[in-house]
């Protein structure tokens, strides 16, 4: 091994390279990475200048203890909070202690004995070496613990070399745990967990941040994967988070399955990008871990957004043409094993979660997406509530989420509803009676959605007016079979008895006309055709659902720009007077008038003479 950039100091050994962020870091000089998986045992390699005699001053510097010390069983969660606090130190101090951690993780891999001595141990159960073999383990990882936060000084030769050397043989040791992982005492699952997961946050950091070390540490990053996916075999997805290990309280938590999660699906999102099959692999962890992560911080507060990426990677593997989906799929067979009504109200849960906004709501909408491929979550999107919620959270990311992202927000909402209703419309096997679809889309306020991109995005030219056009000819569609439906083939226009029918039409009232006055407000543009067809669906789907728009106009402008009035319309409620703070019921019958409860819709009907004129308002229509 060239030892050029290392000179011995004492008992200490100190690099003469720069700063990582010198000039020097990158130099042309560097030899690549070496792997040592076909090279002599490491303990023959630990002979050149290998430091072993360690001050205790770098040890409590570390969070670590001399070789002759009794250690102390770290926790799951103390192991993430080392007393190494590296803001005070000088630079070379930090160097210093980087090179001592790496000192202490090779040495103690060197002198690790064969892991099948943990199968059966227990904390009173002494090891062949003179030490208990689990007490070895713990030091090795608070060793690596300490490595993690000053991992960015090994990037050189030498030390990746050595780094490299201790996680292959480290590996060697947990892939023969791992194999009998369900045979394993809490305790050394637990030091398995930690292992893993801080060879994963090592190995993964140094692949991301050299390049010329990339080929070598993705390796070990898919090894390291492969070791935590067979290691799931004994995840307890459904009680996450587990309590100390009560037969020792300085023992380990059973497994930390946040730290567990947290480093599974890191490594799979880096891997995903260079071998796509990786996220199909992962696809049966991963959405366990995104069904039962709701109970854990970890999601929302620790890695947002990283189960979707996964997740949507692997809809597109499984769905490569949206629209012409396989019947049966991986998703199909994991949706049954979760429940299907379950999966849908966690798929609700995410789009109601304040905390999901701008990228973190398209992704989530983008997962939606994929899974809506299955027929049994297509039937339920609607049903469950999920249209609702999405519309809900177009809503929240325009009042508290970016400007930037509202477009993108919105976008993938309409792609989602119009493919539905294209499945729905078009596929015989997934079709419904048009009543049934129309009403499921009036109870999930999508009028007020396309309304809403007519009037406020449209305008910033933040959308197409042909992704508009799409969602209103499906409902066009959709209404002109409903009138089908339900009074026959005759040509005669008169207000439909549908319930689901009038529904609709009082919904859209609402907005029918404040949306055509926005579409005749918008400047002239190079290509008007898009526009035009879109100013063209709109007023002909109201005139579909048997509006009047001479009639809509008049009463919009009467109502100070409403489709409805602001007050109540008998005139014996004192909110005939005063404008209404609360929501005003139109009639069923003409929709004109409106109320705020029932006993005046009855007064103004029997007393008010509302039923002559709304007959006539029937007749007429």
């Amino acid at each position: 091994m060239d030892l050029s950039g290392i000179r011995l100091l004492g008992r200490r050994r100190i690099l003469t390279r720069k700063a990582p962020n010198s000039s020097n870091r990158a130099s042309p000089s560097l030899k690549p990475i070496i792997s040592y998986s076909s090279h002599a045992p490491l303990q023959s390699m630990l002979s050149f200048g290998t430091i072993t005699n360690i001050t205790t001053h770098s040890y409590t510097l570390l969070g670590l203890q001399e070789e002759n010390s009794t250690s102390v069983l770290p926790t799951a969660s103390s192991a993430e909070h080392l007393p190494l606090d590296t803001c005070f130190l000088e630079e070379p101090e930090v160097r210093r202690a980087s090179l001592i951690a790496l000192d202490k993780c090779v040495l103690l891999a060197a002198r690790l004995p064969p892991a099948n001595l943990l199968l059966d141990i227990t904390l009173a159960h002494s090891g062949p070496v003179g030490r208990e073999p689990s007490t070895l383990y713990i030091d090795l990882v608070r060793a690596l613990t300490a490595l993690l936060k000053i991992e960015e000084y090994l990037f050189d030769d030498e030390t990746l070399m050595l780094y490299e050397a201790t996680a292959t043989r480290l590996l060697q040791e947990t892939s023969v745990l791992v194999d009998n992982v369900l045979s394993l005492p809490s305790t050394s699952r637990g030091l398995t967990n930690l292992i893993l997961s801080a060879l994963r946050r090592i190995s993964l950091f140094i692949a991301l941040e050299e390049t010329r070390a990339q080929p070598v540490f993705m390796t070990l990053t898919d090894t390291i994967f492969r070791q935590m996916l067979s290691f799931s075999s004994i995840v307890d997805f459904e009680t996450f988070d587990l309590p100390p290990d009560s037969r020792d309280g300085s023992a380990p938590c059973c497994t930390n399955w946040g730290l567990f999660a947290q480093n599974f699906l890191g490594a799979a999102t880096y891997l995903k990008d260079h071998r796509p099959t990786v996220s199909l692999e992962a696809l049966p962890v991963t959405l366990k871990l995104w069904f039962h992560l709701p109970s854990s911080p970890l999601v929302k507060d620790v890695a947002p957004g990283r189960i979707q990426p996964v997740l949507i990677a692997a809809g597109e593997l499984v769905y490569p043409r949206l629209f012409k989906a396989a019947s049966h799929t991986i998703f199909d067979d994991l949706f049954r094993e979760l429940g299907e009504d379950a999966v849908a109200n966690r798929l609700r849960e995410d789009l109601d979660d304040e905390k999901m906004q701008d990228y973190e709501l398209a992704k989530v909408l983008e997962v939606l997406l994929y899974f809506l491929q299955s027929s049994a979550l297509q039937s339920r999107f609607f049903t469950a509530g999920i249209c609702s919620s999405a519309v809900a959270a177009l809503q929240r990311q325009r009042l508290t989420g970016s400007m930037e992202w509202l477009s993108h927000v919105w976008n993938w909402v309409q792609f989602i509803i119009t493919h539905l209703m294209l499945q729905r419309i078009y596929v015989p096997e997934m079709c419904l009676p048009a009543e049934e679809t129309l009403r499921n889309l009036s109870s999930s306020s999508v009028v007020e959605f396309v309304e809403y991109g007519i009037v406020f995005l449209l305008p910033q030219a933040k959308i197409s007016p042909i992704s508009l056009s799409n969602v209103i000819d499906h409902l066009k569609r959709l209404v002109t079979a409903t009138r089908v439906a339900t009074h026959g083939t005759n040509g005669k226009l008169r207000v439909s008895k549908s319930q689901a029918f009038t529904l609709f039409r009082q919904d859209l009232r609402r907005y029918w006309v404040h949306g055509l006055l926005a579409l005749e407000a918008l400047p002239p543009c190079e290509d008007q055709a898009p526009l035009k067809n879109l100013q063209e669906s709109w007023r002909t789907l109201g005139v579909i659902a048997g509006l009047n728009e001479a009639r809509e106009r008049e009463q919009f402008e009467k109502n100070g720009n409403f489709a409805l009035p602001s007050r109540c319309s008998s005139k014996q409620c004192p909110r005939h007077v005063k404008k209404s703070s609360g929501r005003l019921r139109p009639c069923k019958g003409c929709g004109e008038v409106a109320y705020c409860s029932r006993k005046c819709q009855v007064q103004h009907w029997q007393e008010g003479g509302h039923k002559l004129i709304c007959k006539r308002r029937v007749k007429s229509n």
